[in-house]
């Protein structure tokens, strides 16, 4: 008798698209698979860099504005039957966009509003964009973003949301190590390290672009990391 084949599936990567962000469940393997060498021993700095979805983006400016959004229209999802039918569509192959709004521009509103520090009315009106107006422009974007199969129109949401809130809030000032004792508390304690700190989540996704971008550009300060981290994960262990 033929040997049985052996069950289930080696390791696997499987994409799941929702409302702003994209999470890979990674499988892990079997039958005598390994895995893959790490291309990098950096450790991770922060779990989730995606900055705002846009459900929060929905409450927000309906809270800032007084009125509901808007239910959007279903999706078309049909693909165009001929090339020439994708090439008229303006702003990178995406359906007409209301007001001539592009996804930077309702990302770094988005941002500006999520701030705080002002009101929806005061921050559309100075790109001259009426209540209305932004609702349509709204209940558009998170419309695409929601079908975004794949990923390149929610890169560049998060890229011009990111680069906003960073621009307008600075990340709070901290040693590397005590940005290392931070990353090991949050991994295994998640919110309650932040309300220890009196960080919310916010304050910890710009710390965490911000120590990242500082960790790729200093080898020695990524070292000086990288010991703090292990550090505080072997003390966990005693």
């Amino acid at each position: 008798m033929a040997a049985e084949p052996a069950r289930g599936r080696p390791a696997a990567r499987r994409r799941r698209a929702c409302t702003m962000c994209r999470v890979v469940w990674i499988h892990p393997p079997l039958h005598g698979d390994s895995w893959p060498s790490p291309a990098s021993s950096v450790i991770p700095v922060w779990p989730h860099l995606i900055p705002f979805g846009t459900s929060q983006v929905s409450r927000t400016a309906s809270r800032w504005s007084g009125r509901p959004i808007a239910e959007p229209a279903p999706l078309d999802c049909s693909v165009p039957a001929d090339g020439a039918s994708v090439a008229a569509m303006p702003n990178d192959g995406m359906p007409d966009a209301p007001h001539g709004a592009t996804i930077e521009t309702f990302a770094t509103l988005s941002a500006e509003i999520a701030v705080g520090a002002r009101l929806l009315h005061s921050i559309i009106a100075e790109r001259g964009i009426s209540p209305d107006a932004w609702d349509e422009i709204t209940a558009h974007f998170t419309r695409l973003l929601a079908f975004d199969g794949s990923g390149d129109l929610v890169a560049r949401y998060s890229r011009a949301f990111a680069a906003t809130q960073d621009r307008l809030l600075s990340p709070p000032e901290m040693t590397v190590e005590a940005w290392a004792k931070l990353s090991s508390d949050v991994a295994h304690r998640g919110i309650a390290a932040l309300v220890e700190h009196h960080l919310d989540d916010a304050t910890y996704i710009r710390l965490g672009r911000s120590w990242a971008e500082r960790l790729a550009k200093d080898p020695p300060l990524a070292h000086r990391y990288h010991q703090a981290f292990f550090a505080h994960e072997a003390s966990r262990k005693r």
